[in-house]
């Protein structure tokens, strides 16, 4: 087992994201689970504004995707 670090770089989490990249029907598989928990006790509209504001966050990390792409291509 590594030694326990007191902080861990952006670069670290990207190379272990590369080398330990599950399947897409894992992630299909944790997302599920992941609201399935996340649904847990909340009535109709906790549920409506939680996938409100999880849909807003996906479209945020898209457009942040895309503009990093496009740096990147001018970069290179």
């Amino acid at each position: 087992m590594p030694a326990l670090r007191e902080s861990i770089s952006f670069s670290d989490i990207n190379t272990r994201a590369v080398t330990l990249m599950p399947s897409p029907g894992q992630v299909a598989t944790w997302v599920h689970l992941a609201a399935l928990e996340l649904a847990r006790g909340k009535n109709a509209d906790e549920l409506a504004l939680l996938g409100a504001a999880l849909s807003q966050l996906g479209s945020v990390l898209t457009t942040l995707s895309a503009q990093k792409s496009l740096f990147e291509e001018k970069q290179a």
